[in-house]
Parts: structure tokens; C-alpha cells; sequence
């Protein structure tokens, strides 16, 4: 008798697709294998494939990764032959952009002028909030003025201002803005009132009677 034995050599063919996804409210956000396989196969065993992402059977892509990423998935049949083809996974924030200002105080009789600072803000091109100060027997809001990225030439800023209400509008659709969690895009001037040489405490909230 002859005894044949047939050994596969020929390597799967990995087939890859580009994926866009949102990090969580965590700001994270997991990548399996199957997300990113677009029909995979092999000539001998092609239900038998082991997929990976980069060696591995997940991805966690956080903030730090916003934007284009290369990634490599691998395909492994059943005799050890590896097939491999690469994925672009764009990493965007949340869909909504976070708005926040913060408890502050100063000393009464003068005008500061508090930051408002962002989280979330991926390629925006417009945004429009807006607030009121909790306490309007001892502040009183003045302006709101524009700072950074969005006090640029190309941008519309506007704003809608009494003296114990804001609201803001601005884009630029000419040219969307990124920014890192935590920067200011605006001050609130405020004016504080009171005995003086006290220190007044102030508190924001928005539109909807919500903390910022």
C-alpha cells in the first residue's frame, strides 16, 4: 500500500475592512478580530481560522489613540499557515462635547474671568451652549470672550449675554477644531458683588438647571 500524505502549505487569505468607532463614557473603546475581518478564507480550512488582532484576541484603543490607527490582523489555519492584511480603525470621542466650568470665587468689587474648558472635542466645526449663574444677588456676568483655537481668524464666535445669563455659538466649518480634554475655549467675565474685601463664591449651570 502507498500512503499518500497531503500537507497544507499554502497560507489563508486574510481580508481586512476600515472601521470607525466612539470611545465610551469611560474612554475606552474594544476592537474584536470579527470587526475587522472582511471574509477571511483559506483553500483547506477556512471554518477553522484563528483570528487575532495584533497577536492578540481584542484591541483597546482610549483617547490617546484619536484619529487613524493601523492595525494587523492575522489569520491562522488549521496546519499553522499564516495569512495577515492591515486595517485603518479611526478612533473618534463620544458624540457629544463636554462643557464645563468650575465653582470659583474672588474677592467682591472686582471682575475675573472664568474658564470654560472642553472634553470630547474631535473635529468639531460648531458648537452652541449656554448657562446661568446660581447665585445672581452676588455675580453678575459681563462677556464671554473667546480664547484658543476658537478666537481664530476663520472662526464665528458669538455670543448672547445678561447679567445673569450666556449663551454661546461658534463654528468654523472651514476648519474643525481638536483639542485636548481640559482645554479653554472661552472666559466668562463676571462681575462680583458684595461686602468688600469678602470672597464671593460663584456657580454655573447650564441651560437645562444641570452642573457643568
Amino acid at each position: 500500500a502507498t500512503t499518500v500524505t497531503v500537507v497544507d502549505t499554502i497560507a489563508p487569505t486574510a481580508v481586512c475592512t476600515d472601521i470607525t468607532i466612539m470611545v465610551d463614557g469611560g474612554g475606552s473603546a474594544t476592537v474584536l478580530p470579527e470587526d475587522i475581518d472582511d471574509g477571511s478564507s483559506d483553500v483547506c480550512d477556512g471554518t477553522d481560522l484563528i483570528l487575532a488582532l495584533e497577536g492578540a484576541d481584542s484591541l483597546i484603543f482610549d483617547c490617546e489613540q484619536f484619529g487613524a490607527n493601523t492595525v494587523t490582523l492575522t489569520a491562522t489555519d488549521g496546519s499553522g499557515n499564516v495569512g495577515s492584511c492591515q486595517a485603518t480603525v479611526f478612533v473618534m470621542p463620544s458624540d457629544t462635547v463636554v462643557v464645563n466650568l468650575p465653582e470659583i470665587s474672588g474677592p467682591a468689587g472686582t471682575t475675573i474671568s472664568v474658564p470654560i474648558t472642553v472634553e470630547n472635542f474631535y473635529l468639531v466645526d460648531g458648537i452652541q451652549f449656554g448657562g446661568r449663574v446660581v447665585y445672581d444677588t452676588v455675580a453678575e456676568i459681563v462677556d464671554v470672550v473667546p480664547y484658543g483655537a476658537l478666537n481664530s481668524p476663520s472662526s464665528t464666535f458669538s455670543t448672547n449675554v445678561t447679567s445673569t445669563t450666556f449663551n454661546v455659538s461658534w463654528y468654523d466649518v472651514m476648519d474643525p477644531k481638536s483639542l485636548a480634554d481640559g482645554d479653554t475655549i472661552a472666559f466668562v467675565q463676571v462681575h462680583l458683588v458684595g461686602v468688600s474685601g469678602d470672597e464671593t463664591p460663584i456657580e454655573f449651570v447650564d441651560d437645562a438647571g444641570g452642573s457643568f
